[in-house]
């Protein structure tokens, strides 16, 4: 029972989008009509995401995790200076930061990870991911907390996108960060 969205976020949209004369009057428009509060995108790279904020944006989401941190830290600044929100995506790595799995791993055939990395990658993955393990202390009980406070502790992200396929990973999650240390 609303009648605006809160984030308009767009998923990857062609780069020469920003170019476009409609696209700033019609992101401006829905803004001042209050049709939404805010716009953003959903970028995997810096290019993506200066020319986003280069346009206006004002939230990005991008992947950022402990093992993929570099997109976030490149334009960190850029997000800064724009005062812009960020939703970290894939902050668990597809469910591999969340240290369950062991190297006899497999997916089924309709589990994009499984063609996300062949098995030597994985296997590669998961003995990183292994190497982390003493994250896991004191009051972070679990690599899904580790991993999660990590993104969180990125004063420029806003929220974490945990992509979860079942409503208890969503609880989990929430409880496992709990208040840091």
């Amino acid at each position: 029972k609303t009648d605006h969205i809160d984030l308009l976020l767009l998923h990857s949209p062609p780069e020469d989008i920003y170019r476009r004369d409609d696209f700033g009057v019609a992101t401006e428009r829905l803004l001042s009509d209050g049709k939404i509060r805010a716009w953003g995108v959903s970028v995997t790279t810096r290019d993506q995401a200066s020319m986003a904020l280069a346009a206006g944006a004002q939230a990005l989401a991008i992947p950022h995790n402990i093992l993929a941190a570099d997109a976030l830290h490149e334009v960190q600044s850029e997000v800064q200076d724009a005062g812009a929100g960020v939703l970290a995506t894939s902050p668990l790595c597809y469910g591999l930061l969340a240290g369950r799995w062991n190297e006899r791993r497999k997916f089924t055939q309709d589990d994009h990870r499984g063609s996300r990395w062949s098995h030597p990658a994985l296997v590669e993955r998961i003995r990183t991911v292994n190497m982390l393990r003493f994250l896991v202390h004191d009051e972070t009980r679990t690599m899904v907390a580790a991993a999660l406070r990590y993104v969180l502790a990125n004063p420029v992200v806003t929220t974490a996108v945990l992509g979860a396929r079942r409503p208890d990973q969503i609880e989990g999650g929430a409880r496992e960060v709990g208040e840091p240390p």
